[in-house]
């Protein structure tokens, strides 16, 4: 028998049917939970779990004239970057794209509502602006610029807070692991240099390997191999995406970098098998009409923003009828009426790319007149998706060879040493 008052037996009771390692995780709650309220009572202007990412900044001079309140601090584990241009009154609250009700969802914020129900099946609009909830679930919503006049989101830069923002992704980046980054907007998107991409998402491990191999592999055999530029074997792109980081990290230095830049602007735009299969990586150009208007393309220079060179390695073929603007940003979306359009002027039997992950590792499209072939298996070690070949024996047999990923047990990370070969 059990003796105590209600209060009492009510705990013992309940203590009796949890395992020891449920003890562990309520203790290991309940202590979380205490740093977080000591966090809200601290008197310091930022909480202790901020100092070490940032607070070497708020000595600097840049930092010292700015006016400043921090929430407490939190484990992060998303960072949305962007610029909230605030275009009505009273809609910032120190949350980045949030807005407290009753004032509706800003443009941007909306933007980013239609994107989440795209990509997740389930999302429900909220019917408010207010991001409180996620930040409470360790989303940082941040602004580059952390002070703006109403409307003008630019009003501010080159004020000071760029620096600091830099610090925050970029200390964040490389200490916290797990953490996803999602940077709103061209201004936001630059900020990408910042950002470890190694212990982002475990991809641009091996993109050094893999371009100098495939090098070796044409120097060795020129005649049977032929290398296609895509839209990321350009300097723009591979300071976001990774790879210039991955040199940075692997030598110590951009040298790498700079030289497989300058073979980007060597390799070929298209190749066509048998006079009747055209490969590309992306699509085609309302500016090109004609394969011989593709030869005359000049290759040697950084893929341009807009025109036919763009166009091909940016654009993606779509349910449309003819064009319509692709919302990558560059390049365009094209139909069955333009490719078929396309295939019959050059006498082809098919166009070959690739440029968008295809979860089965190829797809035909628009009467089998085009194919697009995916080879990167279980893409940033996470989609599952199978990768593929396309084997031709003639310009009316193809055969698809798949393939799946290397096992994660199975996957070896490159040490961080700098190797003197780019030095």
């Amino acid at each position: 028998m059990i003796r105590g008052t209600n209060r009492e037996l009510l705990i013992l009771t309940s203590v009796v049917w949890l395992s020891v390692e449920q003890l562990k995780q309520i203790e290991q709650k309940r202590q979380e939970a205490l740093r977080r309220l000591a966090a809200r009572n601290d008197p310091a202007p930022i909480g202790e779990s901020w100092n070490k990412h940032i607070g070497t900044e708020l000595t600097k001079p840049y930092f010292t004239k700015f006016d400043y309140l921090f929430c407490f601090g939190i484990e992060v584990k998303v960072v949305i970057l962007g610029q909230d241009p605030y275009p009505r009154q009273r809609q910032a609250h120190g949350l980045c794209f949030s807005v407290l009700r009753p004032s509706p969802p800003p443009p941007s914020l909306e933007n980013i509502f239609t994107e989440l129900a795209i990509d997740i099946k389930d999302f429900t609009h909220p019917g408010h602006g207010d991001l409180t909830g996620w930040a409470k679930q360790g989303v940082l919503l941040l602004n580059s610029v952390l002070t703006v006049r109403r409307g003008e989101p630019t009003s501010h830069q080159g004020q000071g807070w760029e620096e600091f923002t830099d610090a925050v992704v970029q200390s964040l980046s490389r200490n916290l692991k797990g953490l996803v980054f999602l940077l709103w907007g061209s201004y936001a998107q630059k900020k990408g240099r910042f950002i470890n991409r190694g212990d982002f998402v475990d991809r641009g491990y091996y993109s050094l390997e893999t371009f100098t191999y495939l090098l070796a592999l044409k120097a060795k055999w020129p005649d049977r191999i032929t290398l296609l530029r895509g839209n990321h074997e350009s300097r723009q792109i591979t300071q976001v995406y990774g790879f210039y980081d991955e040199c940075q990290t692997k030598y110590g230095n951009a040298n790498a970098w700079r030289y497989c830049t300058k073979v980007f602007d060597m390799l070929t735009v298209a190749a066509l098998i048998d006079e009747q299969i055209l490969c590309v990586h992306g699509g085609l150009s309302p500016d090109i009409k004609t394969l011989d208007q593709i030869r005359t393309i000049e290759r040697n220079q950084e893929i341009p923003h807009k025109g036919a060179f763009c166009d091909l390695v940016w654009s993606d073929p779509e349910d449309v009828d003819t064009w319509a603007i692709s919302p990558r940003g560059a390049g365009w979306l094209f139909g069955a009426k333009v490719t078929n359009e396309f295939v019959h002027i050059n006498n082809l039997k098919l166009i070959c790319r690739a440029h968008q992950l295809v979860h089965e590792g190829y797809k035909f499209m628009f009467d089998e007149k085009l194919v697009t072939v995916w080879s990167a298996p279980n893409y940033c070690y996470r989609c599952g998706n199978i990768a593929s070949i396309m084997v031709f024996k003639d310009v009316n047999t193809r055969e698809p060879k798949l393939f799946r990923a290397v096992p994660d047990a199975e996957r070896v990370i490159p040490p961080r040493t700098t190797t003197p070969y780019f030095l």
